[in-house]
C-alpha cells in the first residue's frame, strides 16, 4: 500500500492561443484545477481536472468541493500500490479522470515507468493524431497545408455553422490540399436535425469521409442517415448523456470517441473500451482541450490500446503556448502528427502550476 503524506490543489487559468469556441461561446482561457500528490517516499503525481464548459455536467466550483472531499479521503487512507487495485472513489467525472492521472503519474513516478507501461506492457511507444480543423474556412485550409507538410494523415473538420455551399467548398480545398488516401472525418456535434443531414450527406459523400462524428440531433437517426448517405457515424457526446446504453450497437456507427474527462476517468473509459471490442466498434482517444498536463495522459492511455483506430483526438495541445508549469516541456513531446510517448515525471516532480493559486478552503 501507498501512504499519500500531502496533496496540494491548484486553481489555473490558462491562456489559449487564440479563442476558441465550446458549444457556440468563444472562451480565451481554460480554467481548472491542478492536483499534486506526493508519498511517504518523496515521489510525486500530477492530474488536472479541467470540466469542459457546455458538455461537463459538473461545474468548476462544484470540482473544487468534491476534490476537496477527495483529498481529505486519500489522506486517510492508504492507496493501492498497483493500477489493477485501483478502485474509483465516486466523484464529478472530470474530477475523477484528474484523481486518476495524479495516482497513475505517481505509480509511474515510483517505477520509473511510463503510464502507458503501466497500463499496458505492450504500449506504443508513438502515438498518431488527427490533424484538428476549425475556424473559418481560410483558417482551415491554411492549417491543412501546414498539417500535410508536417506529415498528417488524419482530419478532423468541425462543421460548425457552415452552410451547405460554403462546407462542400472547404471540403473540395481540404481535398485539393492533404494527400489523396489521407482519412477526412467531419464532427458535427449534434448541429444538423435529420432532413438538413440527409440533404448535406448527400451533396458531401465524393468527398470520402471516413465518418461524421454526431451528424444528426437525435442519434436515434443515425440508422436512417446511414441508409440514405452511406456515411459512418461516430458517436461522442451521446456516450455521456441519458440512456446512453440504448446506442451501444447503432447501426451506422462506426466508431466511439472516447474523451476521459467526460466519461468519468480512465477506469470508466474502460468500460467503452470493452462495449467497443464486443460490438465491433473501433475507438478514438480524444481530449477536451485540458492543458498538456491532462493531455499528455490521454496521449499515454491511447498508447496503451495497441489495437485502436489511427488519428487519435489530441490536436489541442497546439493550442497553448506553454503547460501550467511555465515551460515546454510536455509541449515538445509533440512533433507534427506524432506524440512520443515516454517517462516524464522526473521532470515534473520539483515544478509548480505556473500563475496559479493553491486551494486551502473553499
Amino acid at each position: 500500500m501507498i501512504t499519500i503524506h500531502n496533496i496540494s490543489l491548484y486553481q489555473y487559468k490558462h491562456p489559449f492561443r487564440s479563442s476558441v469556441m465550446f458549444k457556440g461561446t468563444p472562451h480565451s482561457h481554460r480554467e481548472g484545477i491542478i492536483i499534486k500528490m506526493s508519498d511517504k517516499d518523496g515521489f510525486i503525481g500530477c492530474g488536472e481536472i479541467a470540466p469542459l464548459p457546455g458538455f461537463s455536467q459538473e461545474s468548476l466550483k462544484d470540482c473544487l468541493l468534491d476534490a476537496t472531499r477527495i483529498k481529505k479521503e486519500i489522506l486517510s487512507h492508504p492507496l493501492p500500490d498497483t493500477w489493477s487495485a485501483w478502485t474509483p472513489i465516486p466523484s464529478f467525472p472530470s474530477v475523477q479522470f484528474g484523481f486518476e492521472a495524479a495516482y497513475l503519474n505517481l505509480l509511474s513516478h515510483r517505477s520509473k515507468t511510463p503510464p502507458a507501461g503501466i497500463l499496458n506492457s505492450n504500449f506504443h511507444s508513438r502515438v498518431y493524431t488527427q490533424a484538428l480543423l476549425t475556424g473559418t474556412s481560410d483558417d482551415i485550409c491554411k492549417k491543412a497545408r501546414l498539417c500535410h507538410q508536417e506529415g498528417y494523415r488524419a482530419y478532423k473538420l468541425k462543421t460548425q455553422n457552415f452552410k451547405e455551399e460554403e462546407l462542400i467548398s472547404t471540403l473540395e480545398k481540404i481535398r485539393n490540399i492533404i494527400d489523396p488516401k489521407a482519412i477526412l472525418r467531419l464532427d458535427a456535434n449534434r448541429e444538423w436535425p435529420l432532413t438538413k443531414a440527409l440533404k448535406i450527406g448527400k451533396s458531401i459523400s465524393r468527398f470520402r469521409i471516413d465518418y461524421i462524428e454526431e451528424p444528426v440531433e437525435d442519434p436515434g437517426n443515425i440508422p436512417e442517415f446511414y441508409e440514405h448517405t452511406g456515411i459512418l457515424s461516430a458517436l461522442d457526446e451521446t456516450l455521456i448523456g441519458p440512456g446512453c446504453d440504448d446506442f451501444i450497437d447503432l447501426h451506422g456507427v462506426k466508431t466511439f470517441v472516447l474523451k476521459p474527462t467526460l466519461l468519468g476517468g480512465l477506469k470508466a473509459t474502460d468500460i467503452w473500451i470493452h462495449h467497443a471490442r464486443q460490438h465491433q466498434k473501433n475507438v478514438i482517444i480524444s481530449s477536451t482541450f485540458e492543458t498538456p498536463l491532462g493531455w499528455l495522459m490521454c496521449a499515454h492511455y491511447a498508447a496503451s490500446l495497441s489495437w485502436a483506430e489511427p488519428g487519435a483526438g489530441l490536436d489541442t495541445c497546439s493550442f497553448f503556448r506553454e503547460d501550467v508549469f511555465g515551460s515546454d516541456i510536455i509541449l515538445r513531446k509533440q512533433k507534427g502528427p506524432t506524440i512520443h510517448i515516454d517517462y516524464y515525471m522526473n521532470t515534473l516532480a520539483g515544478l509548480s502550476p505556473k500563475g496559479s493559486q493553491e486551494i486551502h478552503h473553499v
